[in-house]
């Protein structure tokens, strides 16, 4: 199950709302929750003791290079993390037009020119550290686009 981050918090029974407000005081101020990046055809599976996944990413604005940073997590069934698990390998379906690389933390990050519009990856992680432990698998990505000029 892949589940993608969110900035909503779960509020709680509304008469806890009451006693114990949460939040600033006045006005409140407009957030800006729209995402650099859009995601599209995420997928996870399990097999042999290891989680595969793939999907697609795309800057929301186009004309500067950027980079993507994937992590993977182990999930309880409340949806909190228990752990992180490392990426083993990552790979692009159109690799000539961007990068993909594995980090020593065991992250992937991928990058890309201003010139392409999005990037299709797929991966799979180390394998679980218990594998009578099967937990849903939760998949945070992190964008950032980069100034113009710098690739």
């Amino acid at each position: 199950m892949l589940l993608a981050p969110t900035s909503d918090a779960q509020r709680g029974p509304e008469l806890l709302q009451r006693r114990y407000p949460l939040g600033g005081v006045g006005d409140p101020k407009p957030s800006s929750s729209a995402s650099a990046f859009h995601f599209s055809g995420l997928e996870a599976s399990f097999s042999d003791g290891c989680w595969r996944f793939a999907g697609t990413v795309e800057p929301a604005t186009r004309g500067h290079a950027w980079t993507v940073t994937i992590i993977l997590k182990m999930l309880g069934d409340d949806g909190s993390e228990l752990d992180r698990l490392k990426i083993a390998e990552v790979s692009l379906s159109n690799d000539s037009r961007g990068k993909a690389e594995r980090t020593a933390e065991g992250t992937a990050v991928l990058s890309a020119s201003h010139s392409v519009d999005g990037l299709a990856f797929s991966g799979v992680s180390e394998p679980l550290p218990d594998r009578e432990q099967l937990c849903e698998l939760g998949l945070e990505i992190a964008g950032e686009l980069l100034a113009k000029g710098r690739v």
